[in-house]
């Protein structure tokens, strides 16, 4: 399903007059488009529960809610996912806002493994596995790991290719309630900056991450499990509910507490 972008006619003129960053300042729904998954459950636009405004997005994934596409398969390498895909993209060189709240549900199934809720990806990145394989890793990803979220970061180093993860605060501490997110990622003023902020507070800040440079990014959501061929039993049905999301140039332009609902 794809959302239609409110005022993309203005969105569209400020791109063409001034470039990104002033397309950006526009609140609204972003466009969006289904990523390896096509299940009727998968993914649903619902009217309750809600942050604000009349609808948000329900993400489900199922035990063997694996996809392929000429490109990729899960399938084959042990994952599962319901997630989407922002069109709208950036390039480095550019300080951009991503803001959204998200709801968990109470008692959500928890696992030994990454269970991605958001991420920050990268188009044409190639990096070297200390094994030898080549890895397309995405730049930054919030990861649900047993009861923590994490913020995990990928870099090439000498090694090969790592990611460091970071403690943000329990899943239990978010269930049952929305929790509202903005992540800044600066790669204007620095080489990749980035800030974490959870209900009105920095709880996050990392300087300079960014180790190779990508033709441009975009920001994924919803859920994405990986690693389920090293566990001994399928992780059970997992829900998260996104709403209230936006791409902008500033943190007041895509604050959910400052601004009325995109729907």
């Amino acid at each position: 399903m794809i959302f239609l972008q409110k005022n993309q006619t203005l969105c569209a003129a400020l791109l063409l007059v001034f470039g990104l960053s002033a397309c950006m300042e526009v609140s609204n729904e972003l466009p969006v488009e289904r990523s390896l998954n096509n299940t009727a459950h998968g993914y649903k636009i619902i009217s309750s529960p809600t942050r604000k405004g009349e609808q948000s997005q329900r993400f489900e994934v199922r035990p063997g809610d694996c996809g392929r596409d000429f490109k990729w398969s899960d399938c084959d390498v042990g994952s599962e996912r319901s997630e989407v895909a922002a069109k709208q993209q950036w390039h480095h060189g550019d300080d951009v806002w991503i803001g959204f709240s998200i709801y968990v549900p109470p008692n959500i199934p928890k696992a030994n493994t990454w269970t991605t809720i958001g991420q920050i990806h990268q188009n044409d990145v190639k990096m070297t596995a200390p094994d030898g394989s080549t890895k397309s890793p995405n730049h930054m990803q919030f990861a649900m790991s047993g009861n923590d979220l994490e913020l995990a970061v990928w870099s090439q180093t000498e090694q090969g290719a790592h990611a460091e993860s970071y403690y943000l605060r329990s899943i239990k501490s978010m269930e049952g309630k929305w929790t509202d997110i903005q992540w800044r990622f600066d790669t204007k003023n620095s080489n990749g900056d980035l800030e974490i902020w959870m209900d009105d507070r920095l709880v996050k800040r990392l300087s300079d991450t960014v180790t190779v440079k990508p033709s441009s990014y975009y920001f994924k959501y919803g859920i994405y499990r990986a690693g389920l061929k090293r566990l001994a039993a399928p992780i059970p049905t997992q829900v998260v509910i996104y709403d209230e999301v936006r791409i902008g140039s500033t943190r007041e332009a895509v604050n959910v507490r400052s601004l009325p609902a995109v729907d």
